[in-house]
């Protein structure tokens, strides 16, 4: 029997649209539908809450016509569809905001198994709204020039395909980038590939993940730019709130761009984000090498065996802290005092998986953070575990 729900995702976002009765605003929800029959299940975002219900509306069906949601609930419907494997539909979605008013919606659907037409493959399907006017922003919006911007792309794969092997990027297929799939985050853009061009050791179609301060020098930021006017650029750089939104994180158990893993189930967690090489030592546990693209250079460390215990980031954009970039005397600038530091000799660096160095440790919440520091005092890892 197929089960019916509606999730509500608590956004808690202040919309400032057309007034309502009595002086009330309203505030746009992304509501998750969800349908489950036999091997399948269906579930895509429903927006809600907009004033405007004509530009609601509009996004609305544009997220169901190019998510081919229609054609996925008939595969869900038909056991003969179906077949033997099923599908699987999921997505995300942020709600970006410009000034605290939600100005643009960004939404991927995934889809496994199934596909329309029959055969079996994984799917990725991209796309980005103005909540103003219900129009679909083109990923052109993103980048000073697109020529630049290909340029840039390109040149980072051949890169990256010959310094880190353990990435198995195939130059081939993975060239050229396909920066028409690319797509708005909290923290950054992820570049998205279609079906049959490059793909991942999971047979998913590939992706590459990319913090704001990684791109840079291609991305449009002038006054009248679409990332000008939105709030997500100061989260990537230090201001006033970035001690509070580092210690607000480390409370919660998170990391910019790592979703909650903490506390889960490793076997959980890397049937959700598949594993890419073998596990490597940290401690007296395993340091886990996920395929996904947003654990590039990011790592989940399990001691005992069956739990995430923390995550080990060599990769970062911790609100402005960024490794590779910042300095040890402007993260304690930043953070004040930490609780402890720790000088990284050889031996413990080897067990930490670190250089050696020094590292300050802060805590909020039931949570560490570590801030592994180089030589030459620059932070070259972050480090967030639950506290012994």
């Amino acid at each position: 029997m197929k089960r019916f729900a509606v999730v509500f995702l608590s956004l808690c976002l202040a919309y400032a649209g057309t007034p309502l009765a009595l002086g009330q605003q309203t505030a746009p929800v992304i509501e998750l539908k969800s349908q489950q029959a036999g091997s399948s299940s269906l579930s895509y975002p429903y927006l809600t809450g907009l004033p405007n219900l004509f530009v609601q509306d509009k996004i609305n069906l544009q997220i169901s016509e190019k998510g081919s949601i229609v054609l996925h609930e008939a595969t869900l419907n038909s056991p003969l569809l179906q077949g033997a494997q099923g599908v699987k539909v999921w997505s995300e979605q942020h709600i970006l905001s410009s000034v605290g008013v939600p100005a643009i919606l960004s939404v991927v659907i995934f889809a496994e198994g199934k596909m329309p037409g029959g055969r079996l493959g994984y799917e990725a399907t991209p796309m980005m709204f103005d909540l103003a006017t219900g129009d679909e922003i083109l990923s052109d919006a993103l980048w000073t020039s697109r020529e630049e911007a290909q340029e840039f792309f390109d040149k980072w794969v051949e890169e990256e395909s010959s310094l880190n092997l353990n990435t198995y990027i195939d130059p081939d297929s993975a060239l050229p980038v396909p920066i028409d799939y690319a797509v708005l985050t909290p923290y950054g853009v992820d570049v998205h590939y279609p079906p049959n061009t490059y793909t991942l050791l999971s047979d998913r179609s590939g992706v590459f993940s990319f913090y704001f301060h990684e791109i840079k020098t291609i991305l449009n930021t002038a006054e009248s730019s679409l990332l000008h006017r939105l709030d997500i650029l100061a989260d990537s750089q230090v201001t006033l709130l970035t001690k509070e939104k580092v210690m607000e994180a480390v409370a919660g158990g998170w990391l910019p761009g790592i979703g909650q893993v903490i506390g889960r189930k490793i076997d959980d967690v890397v049937a959700q984000y598949k594993e890419l090489t073998d596990n490597e030592a940290f401690l007296s546990g395993e340091m886990y090498v996920l395929e996904d693209a947003r654990f590039r250079d990011i790592f989940l460390t399990v001691l005992d065996g069956t739990t995430v215990e923390g995550i080990l980031a060599r990769r970062m954009n911790l609100f402005g802290l960024v490794t590779g970039a910042t300095t040890r005397q402007t993260c304690i600038e930043i953070l004040a005092e930490p609780l402890m530091q720790i000088t990284l000799d050889e031996p413990l660096a080897r067990q930490y998986a670190m250089q050696t160095g020094t590292a300050a440790l802060y805590r909020a919440g039931s949570h560490t953070l570590m801030l592994a520091f180089d030589a030459g005092d620059v932070l070259h890892t972050v480090y967030l575990a639950l506290a012994e």
